[in-house]
């Protein structure tokens, strides 16, 4: 009875150390049945960097005959994967999350298609080795220090009509609009005159 007991929890226990719900070419993913959506997300709980090349995330996946559309990036999906070299985000992600390419330093460069809102906190925080960044017109909400510890950036450009956050004056820099708040800016940023904060 002990052995079977033992047996029952080393299984549970290992069961709980996954973070995903199925693992298809090449990614993980959790999925949202009710919703038919699907997150990008890592393999263990305990996320060792478990991404390395170039990844291409598809728009939609399909399991057991049932297609799920690719909405996220979850929080920390891509942490850590050091050897992470590109990725390739589809026109059907809407959110990436906090964290989401924390210290992907062979990372450099990366498309950030016109269908994301939101990019949480630090989720590019320690990309050495990106060079440049825009943000396209759909962003809406930049989290806290997005792209802080990027020190190879040398190009930041809000794209022309982002209603939320702009690069005015070819600042090098993402401004929010409303506050005249620099909220992110890189080597080569010019403060402009009508910044009034620097966070």
């Amino acid at each position: 009875m002990k052995k079977i007991l033992l047996s029952f929890f080393t299984v549970l226990l290992s069961c709980s150390a996954w973070a995903y719900d199925k693992y298809i070419d090449g990614i993980y993913y959790n999925l949202n049945q009710n919703k038919k959506e699907a997150t990008v997300t890592y393999m263990y709980l305990s996320h060792p960097s478990a991404y390395s090349g170039d990844v291409v995330i598809p728009s939609t996946i399909t399991y057991s005959d049932v297609a799920y559309r690719v909405t996220s990036i979850g929080s920390e999906a891509f942490s850590n994967s050091s050897d992470l070299t590109s990725i390739e985000i589809p026109n059907s992600v809407i959110n990436i999350g906090t964290y989401a390419f924390r210290s992907c330093t062979g990372l450099t460069s990366i498309e950030i298609p016109n269908s994301v809102t939101n990019i949480g906190n630090e989720a590019f925080t320690g990309c050495t080795g990106l060079t440049s960044i825009e943000i396209p017109n759909s962003v809406t909400k930049i989290g806290n220090s997005a792209f802080a510890g990027c020190i190879g950036l040398t190009s930041i450009l809000v794209s022309n009509g982002n209603t939320i956050y702009d690069s005015r004056d070819n600042c090098n820099a993402i401004i929010e609009s409303a506050t005249n708040k620099l909220i992110s800016g890189c080597k080569n940023t010019k403060i402009p005159n009508s910044v009034t904060s620097v966070v």
